[in-house]
């Protein structure tokens, strides 16, 4: 099974809110990227590449895989 961005961050920060402070944004913010705006983390790939374990290939993967998730909500929300 491909991560998504929440199980991604929570694998390698072990929870959103230590993500959040290592990347010096609000819990809201990086609630917001997880669920409607995953393109959003790129902004911090610096400061996430600092993190041991982070590779830039697995972290755009993890977006993809979360903007997929969201056009298929976006899609079945639509059809209901």
């Amino acid at each position: 099974m491909e991560m998504n961005l929440k199980m991604y961050l929570q694998h390698h920060y072990g929870s959103l809110t230590a993500c959040a402070e290592a990347i010096e944004v609000s819990r809201g913010t990086l609630h917001n990227y997880v669920t409607k705006d995953p393109e959003g983390v790129l902004r911090h790939t610096s400061r996430l590449m600092q993190k041991d374990g982070v590779e830039p290939h697995q972290l755009i993967k993890a977006v993809l895989t979360t903007q997929q998730q969201n056009n298929v909500r976006k899609t079945y929300s639509s059809e209901s």
